[in-house]
Formats: structure tokens, sequence, C-alpha cells
């Protein structure tokens, strides 16, 4: 068989409302508040023993990267 011919595929645009659409935004956003919580603990123990033991700054780095991930 030979493909002479181009055939017109219809444009199809994302919804809002399609379950495509909707499903990994929840994903996003529960782990975007996932995360968000997890900051949240860990500033809140900046000066604990345990945050002091490990490397800080890396669990920022860390969480951010994780943030913008899910954002």
């Amino acid at each position: 068989m030979k493909l002479l011919e181009c055939l017109y595929i219809e444009v199809e645009h994302a919804s809002w409302m399609d379950v495509e659409a909707v499903v990994p935004f929840i994903f996003a956003l529960v782990g975007t508040l996932l995360a968000s919580g997890t900051v949240y603990v860990v500033v809140k123990n900046h000066d604990t023993a345990i945050m002091k033991a490990s490397t800080r700054e890396l669990c920022y780095i860390t969480l951010a990267g994780i943030l913008l991930a899910h954002m």
C-alpha cells in the first residue's frame, strides 16, 4: 500500500472538565499541599537537633524542586 495522500486530522482541544485534565490537576494539587505542609514542618523545626544534623540547605533545595515539579 502506497501512502500518496495526506489525511486531515481534526484538532481536539482539552477542556477543564475533561477527566484527562481533572485527574492530573487533583494529583498536582494534593502533591503541592503535601509538599507545602512538609516545608511548614521543616521551617517550624529549623533549630531542632534532627534538622541541624541533616543538611538543611539540601532539604530546602529538594523541597523547592518537589514544589516546582508539582506546580
